[in-house]
């Protein structure tokens, strides 16, 4: 039953005549009447009906933003970004490299407010919590609060 729902979840099982489980390909034109619906498609989503054209602008568009992408990244006049920056890996793939950050010096308002606040949390013991939280949260039936129940 588990691998049914994640067949029908994936999309690799449909349903017929339902269509949130069914075929998402059941409606698309196919063969003469999609070539004959091609033109007026494209036309109307912006698009070119020979598919190869915008790909190709897809491609160059996404190349000019990884190119701005790495001009960003490269930081001052020099050139250089000690926090972040692109590195080449073994494979010759670019990998985003993250410097941490320097530590900062806590404020004395954050020591003051953190002392203020520790002195206003009560001390209690982790027994008397848990017996409060029992008295808050469990009815007089709960099975913890029943008397056992006597062997014979």
């Amino acid at each position: 039953m588990e691998r049914l729902r994640e067949s029908l979840r994936r999309h690799e099982v449909f349903v017929p005549g339902l269509r949130k489980w069914g075929d998402p390909t059941a409606g698309l034109l196919t063969g003469a009447a999609w070539e004959k619906a091609r033109p007026i498609i494209c036309e109307e989503l912006g698009l070119s009906p020979d598919p190869e054209h915008d790909v190709q602008r897809w491609a160059t568009a996404l190349d000019h933003a990884y190119k701005q992408l790495v001009a960003g990244l490269s930081g001052d006049e020099d050139g250089q970004n000690d926090w972040v920056r692109l590195k080449k890996d073994e494979g010759g793939k670019d990998r985003l490299v993250l410097t941490g950050l320097d530590r900062l010096d806590e404020p004395a308002t954050l020591t003051a407010l953190r002392a203020d606040v520790d002195a206003r949390i009560p001390v209690v013991d982790l027994p008397e919590a848990l017996l409060e939280v029992h008295a808050w949260t469990s009815s007089p039936t709960s099975p913890a609060t029943r008397p056992p129940a006597r062997r014979t």
